[in-house]
This record gives structure tokens, C-alpha cells and sequence, in this order.
């Protein structure tokens, strides 16, 4: 009626009003001015950072895992094993040099021990591993180039040491509250020239038994 009048005189036909569907309203200020206000609805998609988030809580068996510097999924640097098992949704048992392995899967990742509970979590680039992105958004089994993109000069090169269990070189990146630790595969690896292992915990680097 009066409302669509008014439009008229704004120069706004019934059809264009029409057209514009149920996101249209139609508001009258005073007696010749007609605003119409239209409103869009947005279906909101999961995007990279809510997955990244929900992978941070996330039980072993999930398809989607987040590691950071003091966790891989629900568990988190300082459990002891049991709160580590509960945590991961899976039994956790030890498998030699204070390392923890889920005893039926999923197959790629385990804990070592520091002090009284676990001091670092770990993902490998293996059958069976689930996806496993760090916080920042770059994923095991990507390439030497993407980890310099993510984080650049944060990124450190870290030689191979002349002692160790594993001596092995790679980057590490000093992060709030721990360490990220990378390695990249070589010949007869999964993936050759790619970031197939990654360590996460206070102080560790890419030669840190956690695996």
C-alpha cells in the first residue's frame, strides 16, 4: 500500500521491489522518503581454521588431527600415558627409548616420555596416518618450499649432530609454549623430498626420540 507507493516515488517499481524476494523491507521515513533495506544471508562452509581448531580436541581416530607445539590432537605434553591413552581414544604402550605407540593404530603416531608423562608428540608420514596439519596450516607430506612459505624467517635449519639415538637434520620453528620439529624424507622414504615427520614439544628438535 502505502510503502510500496512511496517506493514508486523513489523511483522503485513493484516489480523491482518484488524482485528482490523476502530479503526486502521496505521502511517509510516521513511522508515522501522510502529506504528499502536488503539483507543477505550467507550459508556459513567449514573452512581450513575451523578444521585446524576442532583437530586440536580431536580423538587419534579422527580423520583430521592438529599438532602444535605441546599437543597432537586431545593430547597434550604432560599427561602421563594413561591421560595420553583416554585423551587419544586409543591404548598407548611403550615400544623401547621411552616412546608410546597406539597398540591396534591409527598407524604414525606416538609420544616420548619427558619426566613424569609425555614430553613430546609426533606424526610420521606412513600408511594409515590421518591428515595432520600444524596450527599454522602446514601439512605433514608437504614440500621444503610450502614449510619456508608458512613460516618463514621463524624457520631454522638445524644440521644433523655427530651423536644420538637418531641423528637426523632438519628446521625447527620456535613457537609459543614449545617447539615445531621437521624432517624431510629422503630416498626410499614415502614421500621423498617432502616434510614426512613432524615433533612436537618444548625444546625439541628434529633428532628428539619421539618416535
Amino acid at each position: 500500500g502505502r510503502a510500496a507507493r512511496g517506493a514508486g516515488k523513489a523511483g522503485l517499481s513493484h516489480g523491482a521491489i518484488a524482485g528482490l524476494g523476502a530479503a526486502a523491507a521496505v521502511v517509510t521515513v516521513g511522508a515522501a522518503v522510502t529506504v528499502v533495506v536488503v539483507t543477505h544471508h550467507h550459508h556459513s562452509q567449514p573452512t581450513a581454521s575451523s578444521a585446524i581448531a576442532a583437530g586440536l580436541t580431536a580423538k587419534w581416530t579422527a580423520a583430521e588431527l592438529t599438532i602444535g607445539p605441546r599437543s597432537l590432537g586431545a593430547v597434550t605434553v604432560g599427561m602421563t600415558i594413561p591421560q595420553a591413552s583416554t585423551a587419544a581414544g586409543v591404548r598407548l604402550v611403550p615400544v623401547g627409548d621411552g616412546v608410546s605407540d597406539p597398540v591396534h593404530g591409527p598407524h604414525g603416531l606416538s609420544v616420548g616420555e619427558g619426566g613424569p608423562g609425555v614430553g613430546c608428540v609426533a606424526a610420521a608420514e606412513i600408511a594409515g596416518v590421518p591428515k595432520i596439519v600444524t596450527q599454522q596450516g602446514f601439512p605433514l607430506g608437504g614440500t621444503l618450499a610450502e614449510l619456508k612459505h608458512v613460516y618463514g624467517s621463524k624457520l631454522h635449519y638445524v644440521p644433523r649432530p655427530a651423536f644420538g639415538i637418531s641423528p637426523t637434520a632438519g628446521w625447527v620453528v620456535k613457537l609459543h609454549g614449545g617447539n615445531l620439529a621437521f624432517v624431510l624424507g629422503g630416498v626410499g622414504y614415502a614421500k621423498p623430498g617432502r616434510i614426512d615427520f613432524i615433533i612436537g614439544g618444548p625444546g625439541v628438535v628434529p633428532s628428539t626420540e619421539c618416535a
